[in-house]
């Protein structure tokens, strides 16, 4: 009837995988208080028999003494890789030995209320009087790549039966753990060794007493994946061994979220010392430092936050990733000053932009060379990142104006354009859409291309704007009719963009049909440098594919920092107005379920136009109210909600209604 350590595999089918797991925890070495167990054949005969309680307490004295002992349930469904059934059981601690009887009987009723009793072992451990009880989840349940510990002096059932509130440390694995843990580094390492044994993320119960680490069970955390595991560890081999990094996607990752080289290459020359954006800052007397901040991690495209901020302000820097930068007087200061000024005195022609940009969309050379095509592009472009450096300011403006006021600027730039503008401006505006594709700057976007009606009415009501007095609707007019020229011409510096990337393409189609390739496409993995040196091979080209589509089932997180930083959770923000409900799906999904639908997505990039057909709306995870789609979703009427997290309530499946101009998303 009762099973000591060395005969637990005999009897493995009828003990619980918290007894096997301590089993297994014994055999690495690591310490754990001695223990018996009762398998299930048992426990039917022990719920009838007083006399069988006694006889087996009995038992249990003689073959582990102790002065107190924890009685605890090991059920066969308790503690699996899909369902924890963490405290539903019912535990026994600090049983004095003439009170073994009762205490059995307590756990074993409560399987039995359970409907468990068939499926249900004991384990009966030496009880050891605590320093401290911790709980330790070797990843965040959330689910998060750190380790979350929580502990107090004491016992440990009140801490996980939720009765205090216990201290807290958050660190990555490759940390140095906090000074005030109770633990040395050393112990904390036995946690990592767990984790790694069992290939998968542990939720571990321990105490510590007079200095002495015991393990008192672990079990799988069962609300992170295999999938998801699979990509925080994969995630781990790309970063940095040291703790000094911050890393995040931005605005220029929305437009091409996994570069192949050929994106990349041609990324580098944008931003490279004197390329369009190097030759934007110098008209506005701005001096620009080409910091090679753009980081590939996997497939994604990061910035290196601290280069990106060097290459303006040299005299800031990040200390932690959820504070504003801080100034360092010992390096480029006075650069820094002259920067900011020119930073908040942007001026710009909007008549010459204007022109700028239509001649580039209308531009149609036929006999196009990589040399022309590229040489465009990079001309060209000083047109696109003038005209969003100019919208941001004018926007933010507009923003800081309406703080106070009862209309927001979400609101104001969704109302139509034909209160501040006059069509007439935009007049002239031909370019040929023929095959065109696309809609971001990344070279592998076949989508189809959209392109908004310059004068569609959104359907926001005009409610907030009707109830402002005259001479408040006067005063704002100007700064309106500004922000709405830009949020326009914002949309057609895309329009641009995508027009050049498709020039390139159809110039690479041909290269790639001269060569002989197989798959045209795989001339995306030659850089432009390679292009025009000649270095044509398809079978290298095939060999970078393959190693790029390893990464293609995963989505690392927004931000990567080297030390973790507690941050508040944003509140959902709304990017486009309206009302919607329907079913929360991933992009994946959207041509595969019928009925109203809710696009779930972590960035967004603007090849998600091509769902608008399907789809109600759009929650997501990153994204800004100046990105290009928002900008079409707002012309659309298609509400839009980012810093949405699927842990703040709604889950894929689920039925849920959005309001984008108040940011809520909520279960129906």
């Amino acid at each position: 009837m009762l099973l000591n350590t060395n005969q637990i595999k005999v009897g493995r089918n009828e003990i619980g995988f918290k007894t096997l797991n301590l089993v297994k925890l014994s055999e690495l070495g690591f310490e754990i208080p001695p223990f018996l167990a009762i398998p299930t054949s048992d426990i039917p005969a022990l719920i009838k028999s007083s006399e069988l309680r006694r006889e087996v307490s009995e038992k249990i004295k003689e073959k582990l003494p102790s002065s107190t002992y924890a009685v605890r349930s090991s059920a066969l469904v308790e503690d699996g890789q899909n369902q924890s059934f963490a405290g539903q059981f019912h535990t026994e601690v600090q049983v004095m030995p003439e009170n073994l009887p009762d205490a059995i009987q307590k756990v074993i009723q409560k399987a039995d209320q359970m409907g468990f009793l068939n499926q249900f072992s004991i384990l009966i451990q030496q009880y050891i009087e605590p320093d401290f009880s911790g709980v330790t989840f070797t990843r965040n349940p959330s689910p998060g790549r750190e380790m979350v510990m929580e502990y107090h002096k004491g016992q440990g059932e009140a801490l996980v039966s939720g009765k205090i509130t216990p201290e807290k440390i958050t660190f990555y694995h490759h940390e140095t753990p906090p000074t005030h843990s109770p633990l040395s580094k050393d112990q904390i390492e036995v946690f990592k060794a767990i984790e790694a044994h069992f290939q998968f993320p542990q939720d571990i119960e321990w105490c510590l007493k007079d200095g002495q680490l015991y393990l008192l069970q672990t079990r799988p955390i069962t609300t992170i994946s295999q999938a998801q595991f699979k990509e925080i560890v994969r995630l781990e081999t790309l970063l940095p061994p040291s703790q000094n990094y911050f890393f995040e996607k931005n605005e220029i990752s929305e437009i091409a979220p996994r570069p192949k080289p050929l994106t990349m290459s041609l990324l580098e020359r944008v931003y490279a010392k004197n390329g369009p954006v190097d030759q934007v800052y110098q008209r506005q007397s701005i001096h620009y430092s080409n910091t090679h901040f753009f980081k590939i991690i996997g497939n994604e495209l990061y910035v290196d936050k601290n280069k990106e901020l060097h290459s303006l302000l040299p005299a800031y820097s990040y200390s932690e990733a959820h504070l504003p930068p801080k100034i360092q007087l010992s390096r480029g200061f006075l650069r820094t000053v002259k920067n900011l000024w020119g930073l908040s005195t942007l001026k710009g022609d909007k008549i010459r932009l204007l022109e700028n940009l239509k001649g580039a969309l209308q531009r149609n050379d036929s006999s196009l060379t990589l040399k022309k095509v590229v040489d465009a592009f990079l001309v060209d472009y000083q047109i696109i990142f003038e005209i969003n450096l100019l919208s941001v300011k004018v926007i933010g403006k507009l923003e800081q104006i309406l703080k106070r006021e009862i209309i927001s600027v979400l609101e104001v730039l969704s109302l139509p354009k034909t209160l501040f503008l006059d069509p007439e401006i935009f007049e002239s505006i031909h370019f040929s859409l023929k095959n065109l594709k696309g809609n971001s700057l990344d070279i592998d976007d076949d989508t189809d291309f959209l392109m908004t009606n310059l004068w569609i009415n959104s359907s926001s009501t005009k409610k907030q704007w009707e109830a402002l007095s005259d001479f408040k609707k006067n005063y704002l007019k100007k700064f309106i009719a500004d922000a709405k020229f830009w949020q326009q011409m914002r949309e057609m510096g895309r329009w641009l963009t995508v027009k050049l990337v498709n020039e390139l393409r159809g110039v690479l189609f041909e290269m790639a049909k001269e060569k002989d390739f197989k798959d045209l496409k795989n001339i995306y993995f030659l850089t432009l440098q390679e292009l025009k040196i000649g270095k044509f091979d398809e079978e290298m080209c095939k060999k970078r594919k393959k190693e790029y589509e390893i990464f293609s089932v995963f989505t690392f997180p927004q931000r990567l920092t080297g030390n973790f930083i507690e941050s508040e959770v944003a509140e959902n923000q709304g990017l486009s107005p309206g009302v919607a409900v329907g079913k929360l799906v991933r992009a994946e999904d959207v041509y595969k379920i019928r009925g109203r639908k809710i696009l779930y997505t972590k960035t967004l990039p603007p090849e998600l136009t091509q769902y608008f057909p399907e789809i109600e709306g759009i929650v997501s995870e990153t994204g800004g109210l100046l990105s290009h789609l928002a900008i079409v979703a707002r012309e659309r009427g298609l509400p839009v909600v980012t810093n949405f997290h699927l842990r703040n309530g709604a889950e894929i499946g689920d039925l849920v209604e959005m309001d984008g101009e108040k940011g809520v998303v909520k279960n129906v």
